[in-house]
C-alpha cells in the first residue's frame, strides 16, 4: 500500500494516484516528488510551502521533504480546489545553509616529550652551552635522561641528531644542539649532546626534549658553539681560520692533519675571558719540538696553552713568555685526548683526560694569565721555535661559555604523550552537519581519510560534501531519515541483478543501446602550457647597440640579473607595456620572449636569466586492442584551460575508456522496489552475449495503482558516468584559491514591527501689543536755495549729502527738447 503523509497526517484518500511521480538522478542529489491533492468539503487541509511530505511504499519510507512548490486550480463540479504539489527531499536543505569553516590537521611533530631542570649558575646568563647525556632506553648506563625506546631514530653517531629535539621552557623555541658522540650498543646507547640554552642560567631553566618524530639531521656545532670545527670539509675553512704556513697541514675524513707541519692555524674569531675551548686530539708521532694542541694566541709573547712534546718530565704549557713543566711520564701516542683550557677574568685553568673514559692525564692547575682579544691556535709551537717530524690528528675544536661553577642537569619529568587534532573525512562531515544542519544525522558516513588542510568559505553544504567526496572519489547522498550516506563509489550495490530469467524487469522493457559511432581507440588531448623545470643560463653581450634581448622560451617567474664586471647583480623585472619603465630595471615581453632595459649594455656584459619555460601540454594514449578490433579512430581535445600534464592524462584516459568499446545504455521497467539512483546493478546475458556492470543514472517511480509502484530505470555503463563526471568538474570551476585570513562577515536584517511615539505641542498664539517710535532725518535743499541738482540717467548713488549729482526721471523732471 502506498501511503502519502503531509505533516505526519495520512492524506492518501486525496491523492490523484495517476499524477504521483518520483524522479531521482545521479546527475542531481535531490530527489523530487510531485502530486496532485485534493481539498472539497469537510476536506479542509490546504498545503503550505514548507509543510513536510512523507511517502511510504508499505511500511518503508521511500521519500521524505518538503513542500517546495504549489499551484492551484478550482475542482471541476465541486466547491474545493486542486492542488499540484512538488517536493524537494530532506537534502534540499542542504543547498540552503552556506557554510564558512576551515579544518587543518595539525599532527604533532613529535609523539614524546621530557622536561628536564637545568641547575642555573650565576654569570651563566644566555646561551649557554649544557651537556646533556641522552639514553636510548631505561637500561642506557649513566644517561642523565632516556627516551624509554620511543625514539624513532636515535643517533648513531658524533653530528647526527636521529629524532631529538631540544626546546625551550615554551614548549615552541627550537634551541640549537651538537651531538659529540654516541656510545654502547643498541639499545642501551648514550648520546653526549652539548644544548645552547637560550634562557638565562643565573638560574634554573627548564627545558624540553622531544622525541619520536622527524629524523632530518639538525645537529649543529656551528648553531651551538662560539667557534666550532669538525673537519668535515675537504680543506681548512678560511672563513673560520688564518693560516700561517700551511705546509703540513691537511684536511681528509673529517680530521686535520698537522705532518712536519711549520705553521698553525689561528681562530679568526678572538677571545677574552669567560670562555672554554676544547679540543680533541690524537698523535701518532711526537713533534721533537712538540706540537701545540691547544691554547689561546697573540703574539709570540702573549700566549697560553699545551704543548704535546715528547719524552718524560716534558708535560710543557706556555704562559705568555715562558715555557714550563710539569713532572711525569711521557704521554703516550695514539690515543684520543680531550684538552680543556677554562680561560677566567685573570686566570687558565688547563686540564688533558683521556677521551675514552675522561680518566685524568694531567691537570695543569690555575695559571695566572689574563686572554684578551686572542685566538683559539693550534700546530706550531708559541714561540716560533721550528718544529721537525711527528703527526698530530685533531677531530674537533669549539669554543662555549664558562663560568667558574658551571650550570648542570639537574632533574627530569615523567615522559609526556603527545598529541595533535586530525581532521578526517568523517569528523569534518560531523562537525559540518552538526554546526549547520543538527535536524540530520551521519550515521552512514565513511571516511578514515585525514585532511591536511581545507577550507569552506561561504560555500552550500551540498557543496562542501562535493568537494569532500571529489577528493576520495567517493559519492553521497542524504536518505528518506535525513541520514547522510558517504562512501566509495559503485560499492552501493543494487539488491538485485538482471538475467534473462530473473524476473526482475518486465517482460520486454529491456533496452540496450550500443553506439558504435563514437568509437574512439587513440585520444590525443592538447592543452595550454604549463611551468617546465627550472632553466637558467647566461647570454653575453655582442656589441654596445642593443637593449633588447631574446629569450629562448616563454617564462613564468622570471628572474634576471647583469654581471658589467663586478659580479651578477640582481634586477627588477616589470610587464612589457603594463608596468612603468621608471620603475622597474628592465621590461620582460611574454609574448614576443624578449627582455628590455632602459639603456644599451656594455659589449661583454653578461645577463643571467632564470625562471621555468611554459612547456605545451599534449597527452596522447591509445588501445592496441580497439585498434585491432575497430581499426584507428582518433579523436583530439583542444582544451587550454588544461595546464598540467596529469588532468590532460586524465583527460584522455577517461576520453579514452568511456569510448573504447563504444558506450552502452541500458533501460527497463519493473516492479521490484529496492533500487535508487546511484547503485550499481549487473547485466548478465547470455541472449544479449554481454555481462556489464551499469550505474543507475534515474529512475521514475510511477503509482501503478494505490497499492503499488512501477519504475523506470535508465542506466549508464561505469566507464562512460566516469568520463561524464570529468567533463562536469572540467566545466564546474572551482571558487579559487581560498586566502585563510579572509574574514566572513555576517550582515542580518531585523524585520520586526518597531513603536514610534511622537509627542506634539499645540501652541496658543499670543497677541504683543507695543508702542513703537521711529526718527527720520530729512534735508530741505541740501545743494542750496534755487540750486538745481546734475541729473544723470542711472542707476548711481551720490556719494554724500552735498553730491550734487541725483538720478533723474524722464517721467518727472527730466525733458527732451
Amino acid at each position: 500500500m502506498i501511503q502519502v503523509k503531509i505533516n505526519t497526517v495520512d492524506r492518501s484518500e486525496l491523492i490523484n494516484w495517476a499524477s504521483l511521480s518520483l524522479d531521482q538522478a545521479i546527475t542531481n542529489e535531490v530527489d523530487v516528488l510531485s502530486f496532485e491533492y485534493k481539498k472539497y468539503g469537510a476536506r479542509t487541509y490546504a498545503p503550505a510551502i514548507n509543510d513536510e511530505v512523507e511517502l511510504y511504499e508499505g511500511a518503508v519510507k521511500i521519500f521524505g521533504g518538503y513542500i517546495s512548490n504549489i499551484s492551484e486550480s478550482d475542482l471541476n463540479g465541486a466547491e474545493g480546489i486542486v492542488y499540484m504539489i512538488q517536493c524537494l527531499d530532506y537534502g534540499s536543505k542542504l543547498n540552503s545553509v552556506l557554510a564558512t569553516k576551515s579544518y587543518q590537521t595539525i599532527v604533532a611533530p613529535y609523539t614524546y616529550r621530557k622536561k628536564i631542570t637545568i641547575t642555573g649558575q650565576t654569570g651563566a646568563g644566555t646561551g649557554y652551552q649544557v651537556p646533556v647525556l641522552v639514553g636510548e632506553s631505561s637500561g642506557a648506563a649513566g644517561a642523565n635522561v632516556h627516551v624509554a625506546g620511543h625514539s624513532l631514530s636515535f643517533p648513531s653517531a658524533k653530528n647526527v641528531s636521529g629524532d631529538l629535539r631540544f626546546r625551550g621552557s615554551d614548549g615552541t623555541t627550537e634551541l640549537p644542539f651538537w651531538v659529540e658522540k654516541v656510545t654502547g650498543t643498541t639499545p642501551n646507547r648514550v648520546a653526549k649532546i652539548w644544548v645552547k640554552v637560550a634562557a638565562d642560567l643565573g638560574s634554573n631553566q627548564d627545558i624540553y626534549l622531544y622525541y619520536g618524530g622527524d629524523a632530518t639531521n639538525v645537529s649543529s656545532g656551528d648553531n651551538t658553539f662560539l667557534l666550532f670545527d669538525d673537519f668535515s670539509g675537504a680543506a681548512i675553512d678560511t672563513a673560520k681560520w688564518t693560516i700561517s704556513d700551511a705546509t703540513g697541514l691537511s684536511v681528509a675524513s673529517d680530521v686535520l692533519t698537522a705532518v712536519n707541519n711549520n705553521g698553525r692555524i689561528m681562530s679568526k674569531t678572538l677571545f677574552s675571558g669567560g670562555v672554554e675551548q676544547m679540543v680533541k686530539f690524537k698523535a701518532t708521532s711526537k713533534n721533537t719540538g712538540g706540537e701545540m694542541v691547544g691554547g689561546f694566541f697573540l703574539t709570540t709573547t702573549n700566549g697560553v696553552g699545551i704543548l704535546y712534546h715528547p719524552g718524560t718530565n716534558s708535560r710543557y704549557y706556555r704562559n705568555d713568555n715562558n715555557w714550563t713543566g710539569l713532572t711525569g711520564a711521557e704521554i703516550p701516542d695514539n690515543v684520543d685526548y680531550l684538552l680543556s683550557v677554562k680561560a677566567y677574568a685573570t686566570t687558565v685553568a688547563i686540564i688533558m683526560k683521556a677521551y675514552s673514559d675522561l680518566s685524568t692525564i694531567q691537570d695543569y692547575g690555575t695559571i695566572t694569565n689574563t686572554v684578551s682579544a686572542e685566538s683559539v691556535a693550534l700546530g706550531k709551537r708559541y714561540d716560533d721555535a721550528t718544529n721537525t717530524g711527528g703527526t698530530t690528528l685533531f677531530d674537533f675544536v669549539f669554543v662555549k661559555k664558562v663560568v667558574a661553577t658551571e650550570p648542570s642537569f639537574n632533574t627530569v619529568t615523567a615522559e609526556e604523550s603527545l598529541s595533535g587534532t586530525a581532521w578526517t573525512i568523517e569528523t569534518i562531515i560531523d562537525n559540518l552537519i552538526s554546526s549547520y544542519a543538527p535536524g540530520f544525522t551521519t550515521n552512514n558516513v565513511i571516511g578514515t581519510f585525514t585532511i591536511a588542510k581545507i577550507v569552506f568559505n561561504e560555500m552550500y553544504l551540498s557543496d562542501c560534501l562535493k568537494k569532500l567526496a571529489e577528493i576520495v572519489k567517493y559519492d553521497w547522498y542524504v536518505d528518506e531519515e535525513k541520514d547522510i550516506h558517504f562512501f566509495p563509489k559503485f560499492t552501493n550495490t543494487a539488491p538485485f541483478n538482471l538475467t534473462d530469467s530473473s524476473g526482475n524487469y518486465i517482460n520486454e522493457t529491456l533496452n540496450r543501446t550500443i553506439d558504435g559511432t563514437q568509437i574512439v581507440n587513440q585520444v590525443k588531448v592538447r592543452g595550454g602550457e604549463s611551468d617546465g623545470e627550472l632553466y637558467t643560463d647566461i647570454i653575453t653581450v655582442k656589441g654596445a647597440n642593443t637593449k633588447a634581448f631574446t629569450l629562448p622560451y616563454k617564462f613564468s617567474g622570471l628572474t634576471i640579473a647583469v654581471d658589467t664586471g663586478a659580479g651578477f647583480v640582481s634586477k627588477t623585472v616589470g610587464q612589457d607595456f603594463k608596468d612603468d619603465p621608471s620603475t622597474k630595471d628592465c621590461l620582460y615581453n611574454f609574448n614576443d620572449k624578449t627582455v628590455k632595459f632602459p639603456a644599451v649594455l656594455a659589449d661583454g656584459n653578461k645577463i643571467q636569466f632564470s625562471g621555468y619555460p611554459k612547456v605545451p601540454i599534449k597527452s596522447v594514449i591509445s588501445n592496441t586492442g580497439s585498434i585491432a578490433t575497430y581499426g584507428l579512430r582518433e579523436k583530439i581535445i583542444n582544451d587550454p584551460s588544461i595546464v598540467d600534464m596529469t588532468t590532460a592524462r586524465k583527460r584522455a584516459k577517461a576520453e579514452l575508456l568511456a569510448y573504447q568499446s563504444g558506450s552502452n545504455e541500458i533501460s527497463f521497467e519493473t516492479y521490484t522496489s529496492g533500487l535508487r539512483a546511484g547503485m550499481v546493478i549487473n547485466l548478465d546475458s547470455s541472449r544479449r552475449s554481454t555481462v556489464d556492470n551499469y550505474v543507475i543514472k534515474k529512475i521514475t517511480f510511477k503509482t501503478k495503482s494505490s497499492e503499488e509502484f512501477s519504475y523506470i530505470v535508465s542506466a549508464i555503463t561505469t566507464n562512460k558516468l566516469q568520463l561524464l563526471d570529468l567533463l562536469q568538474k572540467l566545466v564546474v570551476k572551482d571558487q579559487g584559491d581560498i586566502n585563510d585570513s579572509e574574514i566572513a562577515e555576517t550582515i542580518l536584517t531585523d524585520l520586526s514591527d518597531i513603536d514610534i511615539t511622537e509627542l506634539i505641542r499645540k501652541v496658543v498664539p499670543l497677541l504683543d501689543q507695543v508702542d513703537l517710535e521711529t526718527s527720520e532725518s530729512v534735508y530741505k535743499n541740501p545743494l542750496g536755495d534755487g540750486v538745481e541738482p546734475t541729473w544723470v540717467l542711472g542707476p548711481y548713488a551720490p556719494t554724500s549729502v552735498s553730491d550734487p549729482k541725483r538720478v533723474g526721471r524722464l517721467d518727472i523732471s527730466l525733458k527732451f527738447y
